[in-house]
């Protein structure tokens, strides 16, 4: 019996050493790939990004660019249309989207509240005792 099970051990070190390997193999052959996956995926998100950033400037964009204010999140922009002339006419919520990205739910939500009139406007007033430092 202990012939025997002494031998099944060493089998069993044997292929776990085999299977090691392989994996070993594997991974070292598929890091290339992955790496240039990621890398791919890095410079894509980043081009978009760039293009967020610069899309005021950009043909198309339809609205003055020094009446874009950028958010990034939850949408890109706010636009002031008229701002540079002394009259805010509208206020327009503007999102971004470069190749085949969708809206987010968060964003949908906030076109179906400009949609449906559910935008107010707040003033706060910050207490003078905080801004005098008391």
């Amino acid at each position: 019996m202990r012939i025997s099970r002494a031998f099944s051990e060493k089998r069993l070190a044997s292929e776990l050493e085999r299977q090691k390997t392989q994996m070993s193999a594997f991974f070292q052959e598929q890091i290339p790939e992955i790496r240039g996956k990621a890398v791919e995926q890095s410079r894509a998100v980043l081009s978009g990004k760039f293009a967020e950033n610069l899309s005021p400037y950009l043909p198309g964009f339809g609205y003055f660019p020094d009446e874009a204010r950028f958010l990034g999140n939850p949408v890109d922009f706010i636009v002031f249309e008229g701002a540079s002339r002394g009259d805010v006419r509208n206020i327009v919520f503007v999102e971004v989207k470069s190749g085949g990205s969708k809206p987010t739910a968060v964003q949908k939500s906030i076109r179906r509240a400009v949609e449906e009139g559910r935008v107010k406007w707040e003033l706060y007033r910050v207490p003078d005792r905080l801004v005098r430092g008391e």
